[in-house]
């Protein structure tokens, strides 16, 4: 026990010293395991983390996800998806943020990234909303919570993360994040509503966009419903499993891309409308010139736009290696943690004491809330899963098996850490805002979250009141 303490308060100064997350947890993970196993089997097991894990075919579902999700960033979607979300909602008191949250909620469908959800949508939202009049506060704020869906609502890479880290089933996973992803969609809607109704002035209403006009406003968004609808409802189906998943929704998101002019401008036709001719017979030139964009756009040199197409390739392959050196890092810290018996002896202990499993599971929570505040996301769940999950499954919630239990708590790890992407003093995603908006004070950002806190509080107390919320469409997978 004294030796994990000391292993953490290392890691700690690590941390604040800059050292990278993935290599302060392999270094403090490996001296652990030369203290408890010696050299040799302690290189065994980091050649065995290293290796024998990440080689396995079911970790491509991480950069198969952040390809789907850079490639349907580049098609321009965010915008199709605001103004789809405007067209409906644009038009009520505070429209134009409760549209925001609608659009992240969308995008976070087909993206699984947090920082890339409030990124993208502050470019889009945020003129629209000072054009109106929007506060600065409400209009900030709503982009900052509304990048935090892109962490629960599937694909996630933080659910990736959780299902490697405690060997549950990644599609069920991913199905127990949906039903709280719209709870919490729902809820940042609610608290927009709440503000204005206290004050109108904050997100006073835009214009009324008619019928015929919503209804155009969806075109733009069949991409992403159907490429959403294929990659989650195959696993749900059990069509297909989510490494397979990940392959048809990058390969769909590259077609949307495509055919939305996200990777392929305006090039001459070639000879491809001759050809067309020629087999067709086809006589009308309007056709013939269609039919030849259609054919060039992917063949042609000039038809499919190279460079952005290798950016996203490179971006997708930086982030995958960047994450792939951060989860051996504390698979390696995991391995040291289990040998240590630590979280065995934690068990042990809260069962003896005979404390309410709830009342331990509010602690951990806590710790969570505290972590928050000084940490980012992905670097809290990591260093604090391998210690709490043990305990956590071998405690009895009376959710039925050890399974829904770990699923269930997947899921509210997931939802406190949402919280921690928009609390002071870290909130990486009011500093991805603070980056793009430079002239709008931090503080001014903080205010306007304090409602979608408030809101993410209501939801984490819902989902421990009715864990249904999270297991029904899990349980409906067996």
């Amino acid at each position: 026990m004294i030796e994990v303490a000391i292993a953490f308060v290392v890691l700690f100064i690590l941390l604040f010293l800059e050292v990278p997350i993935a290599f302060g947890m392999g270094l403090v993970g490996f001296v652990g395991l030369i203290h408890y196993l010696d050299m040799g089997p302690a290189l065994a097991a980091v050649g065995t983390d290293a290796f024998g894990q990440i080689l396995n075919a079911e970790f491509a579902v991480l950069p198969l996800f952040i390809l789907m999700g850079n490639f349907i960033a580049q098609s321009r979607i965010s915008n199709d998806l605001y103004d789809a979300s405007n067209a409906w909602l644009g038009h009520t008191r505070g429209g134009l943020a409760t549209a925001t949250i609608a659009a992240c909620g969308g995008f976070s469908a087909v993206c699984g990234s947090s920082l890339a959800t409030s990124a993208t949508m502050t470019k889009v939202a945020m003129p629209s909303m000072r054009r109106y009049g929007y506060a600065d506060s409400l209009a900030a704020g709503s982009i900052a919570a509304g990048g935090t869906l892109g962490i629960l609502i599937p694909p996630s890479v933080a659910l990736v993360f959780y299902g490697i880290m405690t060997d549950t089933d990644i599609g069920k996973l991913f199905a127990a994040g949906f039903l709280p992803g719209l709870l919490g969609v729902v809820l940042y809607i609610s608290a927009i509503r709440v503000v204005t109704g206290f004050k109108p002035s904050l997100g006073p209403p835009g214009e009324r966009t008619p019928w015929v006009g919503r209804l155009i406003a969806l075109r733009g968004v069949w991409g992403m419903l159907l490429l959403f609808g294929i990659v989650m409802g195959g696993i749900y189906a059990g069509i297909f499993s989510p490494t397979e998943s990940a392959g048809i929704g990058a390969f769909g998101a590259l077609l949307i891309g495509w055919l939305k002019g996200g990777l392929t401008p305006q090039t001459p036709l070639g000879v491809w409308p001759f050809f067309v001719w020629l087999f067709t017979g086809c006589r009308n030139r309007q056709l013939l010139a269609e039919s030849g964009r259609f054919f060039s756009a992917p063949f042609r040199r000039g038809g499919v736009e190279w460079g952005v197409l290798g950016r996203v390739l490179m971006e997708s392959g930086r982030t995958s290696a960047a994450l792939f050196t951060i989860l051996i890092g504390s698979l390696i810290f995991a391995n040291f943690i289990n040998v240590s018996q630590v979280p065995t002896d934690l068990a042990d202990w809260f069962q003896e004491e005979k404390f309410a499993p709830m009342a331990v599971l509010l602690l951990i929570i806590g710790i969570y809330l505290v972590l928050g505040c000084i940490l980012e996301s992905i670097s809290m769940m990591l260093l604090t899963v391998p210690v709490f999950y043990p305990i956590i499954k071998v405690l009895d919630f009376g959710l039925g098996d050890e399974e829904a239990t770990l699923i269930w708590f997947g899921i509210i790890v997931v939802v406190v850490i949402e919280i921690s992407l928009i609390t002071p003093p870290i909130g990486l995603n009011v500093f991805v805002l603070k980056s793009l908006l430079p002239e709008v004070p931090v503080t001014t950002i903080f205010k306007g979250v304090i409602p979608f806190i408030g809101a993410d509080i209501v939801r984490t107390a819902l989902l421990l009141l009715i864990p249904w919320i999270a297991l029904w469409l899990p349980s409906m997978m067996e």
